[in-house]
């Protein structure tokens, strides 16, 4: 069978009026449709960006935004967002790194990474989204209470990071689990995403960290 054409979706995301990115509205105009005024919460390498879409529908006084570097996950993202009429998120395709280019300092309230590639290698380390360079751009952009909170289904992941924080003079570790689901109640932490429901039903648990930075 024929593998489906993805530039229709491209083409689509690119079109859409909750997206920004390098072929649709520019990344830095985000805030022309979202309230600036209200609290702002990112979902990093969110793919089809199911936290954020359950958690704004959940939250409609909260912005959401999902960023990722393929654009034609956030077109999932994007159009169940405006099949569902969700004013309150926003879509933006870019690399992590360049997240103060489009994000102000000091705004973010809350940062999610679901499921991120683990890069198994020790020579890949500096790729996971939670190396130090990582942890100082999300420590630019969250607030001085703002939380990071970080789901993996990777358990060599997890033990790297976690041990990883706590070395860190300016992270806290407020809580961690190796089963997530099994262990909180909180239905913001449990939301199901397609990974998460890939694993669970293998049996394998997802992993959670929550951390501050302290100023």
């Amino acid at each position: 069978m024929a593998r489906t054409s993805k530039t229709p979706r491209y083409r689509e995301f690119n079109a859409a009026p909750n997206a920004y990115g390098p072929r649709a509205q520019d990344p830095t105009k985000w805030i022309t449709k979202l309230d600036p005024e209200i609290p702002l919460n990112l979902e990093l390498g969110c793919g089809k960006a199911e936290v954020s879409l359950a958690l704004a529908k959940k939250y409609p006084d909260e912005n959401y935004i999902g960023i990722d570097l393929k654009a034609d996950r956030l077109w999932r993202a994007s159009k169940n967002a405006i099949e569902d009429k969700l004013d309150n998120v926003a879509f933006i395709q870019a690399n992590i790194l360049a997240l103060n280019d489009f994000i102000r300092p000091g705004t973010v309230k809350q940062i999610w990474l679901t499921h991120p590639d683990p890069f198994p290698k020790d020579r890949q380390a500096k790729h996971r989204m939670l190396n130090r360079n990582f942890l100082d751009i999300y420590k630019t952009v969250l607030q001085d209470d703002g939380v990071m909170r970080f789901k993996t289904d990777n358990k060599p992941l997890f033990e790297w990071a976690l041990e990883l924080l706590k070395e860190q003079p300016d992270v806290e570790v407020s809580r961690s689990m190796t089963d997530l689901h099994a262990d909180s109640q909180d239905e913001d932490l449990i939301i199901e995403t397609t990974f998460s429901k890939r694993y669970i039903a293998k049996s394998v648990p997802i992993n959670f960290i929550e951390f501050r930075f302290l100023r």
